[in-house]
């Protein structure tokens, strides 16, 4: 059986809850329904980016795109998103600041933290001197 096949049904569930949702009833909803209805939508969000971030940097560790297209990750971003080389390098960075530490990448693909609080975590952590990170058990996230 292919290691990867429960990743590949999780991701067609993804897509398949995604292009299910009706958004059209958000309009008929109360505003404490409406304001629900974006708070967990947005946290869906965060969890989906954070996703992509810990792909992204699986992409970015391996050398993947240039290995499969012979173009760099950055310009590959650019390429197939639309953005500019700047951004997409700006998205492999801001992947790998995520994905410093397990705690921190687990708790954005939880949903505890945003995709943006968990980058500037995961940035602090690789500012930090090693020897004030021996104490990490202590650091909540």
């Amino acid at each position: 059986m292919d290691d990867t096949s429960e990743f590949w049904r999780g991701i067609a569930v993804i897509e398949d809850a995604l292009t299910a949702l009706d958004l059209t009833g958000i309009a008929a909803m109360t505003d404490a329904q409406k304001v629900t209805a974006m708070t967990r939508i947005r946290t869906l969000e965060g969890r989906v980016s954070a996703a992509a971030a810990v792909a992204t940097d699986a992409v970015a560790r391996s050398c993947a795109t240039e290995r499969t297209t012979g173009t760099p990750l950055a310009d590959f971003l650019a390429t197939t998103e639309g953005r500019t080389p700047s951004q997409g390098l700006g998205q492999v960075f801001r992947a790998s600041r995520i994905t410093a530490d397990p705690r921190i990448r687990d708790a954005a693909l939880s949903g505890r933290v945003g995709p943006d609080h968990a980058a500037a975590i995961g940035d602090q952590l690789r500012t930090m001197p090693r020897d004030q990170m021996t104490g990490s058990s202590q650091m909540r996230v």
